[in-house]
């Protein structure tokens, strides 16, 4: 997989991103990118090359926070075979200007965005966002007898140990 190229990117600024997964704050150094499409994208460099940390479409923001270090934006993670649907927080933290851009673009009408990409031939782009959800679900968590973890009722086996 290789970075977005350039005739598809709106946005482009280097970031730190802030996020917790499974538990555990993680903090990576990386760039975002807004493309065409309204997809947010975070990449980051490991060794020799570039890898896409995370990425969400404009269905999967919930909303869009700004702050004196950054912005923050709660995403919708669809639930997968191995894990059940969450809600993710990215906190990135850049400069000022840069993060009133990004508010600016991520919470405007998807119509003022695109129709900046299409040709005076073409006919409008229209684009529906559904700005509020409702989310409802009880997790049920487990202590682990052997060493402690807290995991989801669900799983038969501790993911950290093993045990029952």
């Amino acid at each position: 997989m290789t970075r977005p190229n350039s005739d598809s990117i709106i946005l482009e600024s280097p970031a730190t991103v802030h996020y917790e997964y499974r538990g555990e704050d993680n903090v990576e150094d990386g760039t975002l990118y807004l493309l065409t499409n309204r997809d947010v994208q975070f990449w980051t460099r490991h060794l020799f090359r570039d890898e896409r940390h995370h990425y969400y479409g404009p269905a999967e923001i919930l909303d869009v926070a700004s702050n004196a270090d950054g912005f923050t934006v709660n995403v919708v993670c669809p639930a997968t075979d191995d894990e059940d649907e969450e809600i993710v927080r990215y906190f990135y933290e850049m400069d000022k200007e840069e993060t009133e851009r990004w508010v600016r673009a991520l919470t405007r009408p998807s119509e003022m965005i695109l129709s900046s990409f299409t040709s005076p031939k073409s006919p409008p782009v229209v684009v529906r966002e559904i700005r509020e959800r409702e989310i409802i679900r009880e997790i049920v968590k487990v202590k682990c007898s052997h060493c402690g973890y807290l995991f989801d009722q669900k799983e038969d086996r501790c993911p950290h140990c093993g045990g029952r």
